[in-house]
């Protein structure tokens, strides 16, 4: 099973500030539900209740996937899986698709950096204030192997995929 960061990061390595994204860009969006469409997403649970808050339920069509160490965490959402480790994360993924795509936060970017294939970035060009952050891109490790610009009022931004080396 492939493993794929997808994250949008601002030149500062800025990812959101109080739960939220500090910018909105369609075609990110859209790229986002693009790539990630009928494929199993990780993320922690702050991510997910971002998203709950936002959209008042799990992303459709995808396998949602929490990661948390809360034992008694519950959700009212079949489309939903709660696991304790990033291994049985992954296990369960694989069930659902061939494709794991992880969505974040901070603290699960950090505990799969090491274990993916695939970064699929949207380098935001500006520097952003905010309290989580992306990790740091090894470029020894990571090599850029597709790159496309865009401009969404006058808020420049590349689609960036990166493979191991």
């Amino acid at each position: 099973m492939k493993k794929i960061i997808i994250a949008a990061v601002s030149e500062n390595n800025v990812i959101g500030l109080n739960g939220e994204i500090p910018w909105h860009i369609p075609r990110d969006l859209k790229r986002f539900k693009d790539l990630t469409l009928d494929n199993a997403i990780i993320m922690g649970r702050v991510t997910y209740d971002s998203i709950l808050e936002k959209l008042g339920k799990s992303l459709p069509q995808r396998k949602n996937i929490i990661l948390s160490n809360n034992p008694s965490l519950s959700y009212p959402d079949k489309n939903l899986t709660i696991c304790s480790s990033i291994e049985k994360a992954f296990e369960e993924a694989k069930k659902f698709s061939d494709e794991a795509y992880i969505i974040g936060g901070e603290k699960v970017y950090l505990q799969t950096m090491d274990l993916a294939d695939k970064l699929e970035i949207t380098r935001v060009h500006q520097d952003y204030q905010g309290d989580t952050f992306f990790p740091k891109i090894d470029y020894d490790i990571w090599k850029e192997t597709k790159k496309e610009g865009g401009i969404h009022k006058s808020l420049a931004y590349s689609f960036i995929t990166y493979e191991r080396g």
